[in-house]
């Protein structure tokens, strides 16, 4: 802030970046900026990518925030002139937090919209194209500033962020303290319009921007999709370890299991023959009536008996099919399929044993 020359008690003209804007003074001066880079003391940017604590009840309004900006990267940049142009658009504060393995956040205490901007315009490096042509801003920095090794958020022009490890780390980090430093006094003394406010400016000049309802509204889209996610993978576990229970409980009664299987197997054969010659004498008892071989009812009486006993076989294979294997497992929801499942996978593994036992014997 090399410039300064007073206009009027509450107005000063100020070199933000590379323009003399007009900037207004506070009624209360703010809290001063600290940028003096200092080792970080809490341990908590000694890895990387590693976002700040954030307290759980302000958690969700950052989140809002952090995707305002991110969303509106491009569109921030679309009107860069605009926003450099205006002090109040100029320090309007960004809710990203940058930090360095070592240093943590020293330099990059409260970073401002037009510091962003004139970093992201002076230096390509912080402009990534991938192998589809898509265009990324660097928006989060976060690294070594020792081995140059980093893991940082990029943003593309859909405002989908990703972790990347960029070139020219070291140029990056350096320049944007060095824009962001220089502005630390006006940071404390003059006004500043919310995100927020920035938006909705541009939004009614006839910008193309996310307001923050978008903002909002896509966040909440985004936790049911994750919470839809979550509970069809606690579905799939939950299926996974019923399924294991019930197989390790089916292996407790094993000779009982496949001794019911097997009987399943046999009545199954003695019940489809029956009813294939049931189903014949119903056939031929309808021909014989047909031809006068006897009458209507006698052919009821015997067409009833028949049925009947079709009936008494299915009713017996129900039984045997649905009951039997809740009465081998009292308070379970056990059925037949489940325990043929189980039988195949038993036969399987069996199998695969007796195969690997005989190559090892051949060895």
């Amino acid at each position: 802030m090399a410039e300064k020359n007073k206009t009027m008690a509450y107005e000063e003209e100020v070199r933000l970046g590379g323009r003399l804007l007009k900037c207004y003074r506070l009624a209360t001066l703010g809290e001063p900026v600290c940028n003096t880079m200092q080792l970080d003391t809490t341990g908590q940017y000694l890895r990387l990518n590693r976002k700040p604590v954030v307290l759980p009840e302000k958690e969700s309004e950052l989140e809002v925030q952090e995707n305002l900006f991110a969303y509106n990267v491009f569109h921030f940049l679309e009107n860069a002139e605009r926003i450099l142009g205006d002090s109040r658009m100029f320090l309007s504060p960004v809710p990203i937090q940058n930090a360095l393995a070592y240093t943590g956040t020293s330099g990059f205490t409260r970073p401002t919209l037009g510091v962003y901007l004139e970093w992201w315009l002076r230096f390509g490096d912080t402009e990534q194209i991938d192998a589809d042509g898509r265009k990324w801003r660097v928006l989060r920095l976060s690294g070594s500033p020792l081995s140059g090794c980093n893991c940082c958020t990029l943003v593309d022009e859909r405002g989908e962020t990703t972790y990347r490890s960029v070139d020219g780390f070291g140029n990056l980090w350096q320049r944007f303290v060095r824009i962001n430093t220089q502005c630390d006094e006006a940071k404390a003394l003059y006004e500043a319009y919310p995100l927020s406010e920035v938006v909705r400016i541009l939004k009614d000049e006839g910008a193309d921007v996310v307001d923050e309802a978008q903002v909002r509204l896509a966040n909440l889209q985004g936790d049911l999709d994750r919470t839809g996610r979550r509970l069809e993978e606690a579905e799939t576990d939950a299926a996974d370890w019923k399924k294991r229970y019930k197989w390790l409980l089916y292996s407790t009664k094993k000779e009982e299991v496949m001794a019911y299987l097997a009987q399943c197997c046999e009545q199954r054969k003695v019940r489809d023959k029956e009813l294939a010659r049931l189903r014949t004498e119903r056939a031929e008892l309808m021909q014989r009536m047909r031809h006068g071989l006897t009458d209507f009812v006698e052919y009821q009486r015997e067409d009833a008996r028949l049925k009947h006993a079709m009936d008494d076989l299915r009713q017996e294979w129900n039984t045997l099919v649905n009951m039997r294997p809740r009465q081998m497992f009292p308070g379970e929801k056990v059925t037949k399929p489940d325990l043929e499942e189980w039988a195949r996978a038993q036969a399987e593994r069996d199998e695969y044993k007796r195969n690997k036992n005989k190559k090892k014997g051949d060895e």
